[in-house]
């Protein structure tokens, strides 16, 4: 093979290498399951492994609106009502939600993601 074949071969090998990196993540998902319930474990070390639950207000009547894989794994989910919450498990640590915190949070996960692949489109961050 001649230099020009060569330095030809070379060109499309490349050129084919960064279109496959081009395509890889035509869409991306990044699904941030538990979400508010895993950034007060990360705050607060005294919560991990244990049963949290973020909600809007601490009364009875009040919804959760993020359980920790804690929660969930014994039937509490977002939208239980926070004194059945209590009946399920009477250890339940119940976390008033801070939008502030889960913004700072989310916009760090953006920007991570953004460092190493480029988004075209975010439709849903804090």
């Amino acid at each position: 093979m001649s230099e020009a074949e060569n330095e030809s071969s070379r060109t499309k090998t490349s050129q084919l290498g960064s279109d496959r990196t081009a395509n890889l993540f035509g869409f991306l998902h990044i699904d941030l399951n538990s979400f508010f319930a895993s950034v007060e474990q990360q705050l607060h070390p005294e919560y991990r492994g244990k049963p949290t639950a973020v909600v809007g207000t601490m009364a009875d009547t009040g919804t959760i609106i993020a359980a920790s894989y804690e929660c969930k794994a014994v039937g509490v989910k977002t939208g239980t009502k926070v004194a059945e919450a209590k009946k399920l498990i009477p250890d339940i640590i119940f976390v008033n939600g801070s939008h502030t915190k889960y913004a700072e949070f989310s916009h760090n996960i953006a920007d991570a993601v953004e460092r190493v692949c480029p988004v075209a489109h975010t439709p849903s961050t804090l």
